[in-house]
């Protein structure tokens, strides 16, 4: 894939190199071309071109968006051909990689496979924890970019692409198992008592990265590589938060109180009317019959929903951890294609 006038792995230029007019009028001559061959497109005009780097990145995005849409109605190769294109994803990626730069963030612009492996993961990662929608944007476009580089390094049919295929399989299949025995089996050891909920929180944590790390292990032997040098850090699981709402504590002190208020009546009558006993000394006893009973009702139900807290939180936990471990798969599994496939490019 090309970024910008001849520009690829090959010329030994580096990512983000275009400068910004040539990236607008390089869109526009594309563009123009395109609607030259399919008159069904003369209607989407890119217009003048904000002077921004973000204001460039919008006007693309949008300029594509109508182009999509049309090409549903029109049904026509060429466009579907141009919008999937490795020139149309170049001026992508060069917009949003000026766009992220003009905001301050840096953008790593080697041109190595390890490169575009890195930036790829990077940005992929930074996309889902991204607040700003711009910024969103143009990472999940950089990071789309950098893999379709990443795939043109080993440019050629490797030998092993099926056996990439079964080992792919195999360890996807595996990754469900390994999280869904972990998940089943931290669910039943969830506590209720507050005292332990540091302890097994701990727990969760340490089984987590034990979990990725024998997985990362399983991957390195099927692919028959080193486990890489710069550790996969897991992603950042926050605590479980115990607290009740306000509401929720009212509720269950309301219900407390109205079921051993009930239970304190109920008791007194029975001691008074069946046993005998005074009624001053049947009040107070039932009295303290149902302030216990209170108390333990609200008790039971704190602990309950404490436990529901830590249910929910387990499988967040598992299901973040499980989706980064799938993600770091899916890379390895990619970067070993590529190698191969350039081990095989190089062999012939």
């Amino acid at each position: 894939m090309a970024i910008g006038p001849a520009f690829g792995p090959a010329t030994g230029r580096h990512l983000g190199d275009a400068v910004s007019g040539e990236i607008w009028q390089r869109f526009t001559a594309a563009l123009d071309e395109l609607a030259a061959d399919v008159p069904g497109l003369t209607h989407v005009v890119p217009g003048p071109g904000a002077q921004d780097a973000a204001g460039r990145y919008g006007d693309i995005r949008r300029v594509l968006s109508e182009i999509a849409v049309a090409a549903t109605e029109l049904d026509d190769d060429r466009v579907h051909r141009w919008l999937t294109s490795d020139a149309t994803a170049a001026v992508v990626t060069s917009a949003a990689t000026e766009a992220l730069e003009a905001d301050g963030l840096v953008v790593d612009r080697g041109m190595d496979a390890d490169a575009h492996l890195r930036r790829a993961l990077h940005w992929r990662r930074y996309s889902r924890g991204a607040t700003d929608d711009l910024q969103r944007n143009c990472a999940r476009d950089l990071s789309r970019g950098s893999l379709r580089l990443l795939a043109q390094c080993g440019a050629g049919r490797g030998d092993s692409r099926l056996e990439l295929q079964r080992k792919r399989l195999e360890l996807a299949r595996d990754v469900r198992r390994q999280f869904g025995e972990l998940q089943a089996d931290l669910l039943v050891r969830v506590p209720s008592a507050r005292g332990a909920v540091s302890g097994f929180e701990a727990d969760v944590r340490r089984e987590l990265a034990e979990t990725c790390g024998r997985i990362r292990a399983a991957t390195a032997v099927a692919l028959g590589t080193a486990e890489p040098a710069r550790r996969w850090s897991l992603p950042d699981v926050p605590a479980p938060v115990l607290a009740q709402r306000p509401d929720e504590m009212w509720l269950g002190v309301v219900l407390g109180a109205g079921f051993g208020l009930g239970s304190a009546l109920g008791l007194a009558r029975m001691a008074t009317g069946l046993a005998g006993i005074p009624e001053p000394i049947g009040a107070v006893l039932g009295m303290v019959l149902g302030l216990t009973l209170t108390v333990a009702v609200i008790g039971v139900r704190t602990r309950l929903n404490r436990r529901a807290v830590l249910d929910r939180w387990v499988g967040t936990a598992v299901a973040v951890v499980k989706q980064a471990s799938e993600e770091e798969l899916a890379y390895r599994l990619v970067e070993a294609q590529v190698t191969g496939r350039a081990d095989h490019k190089s062999t012939n």
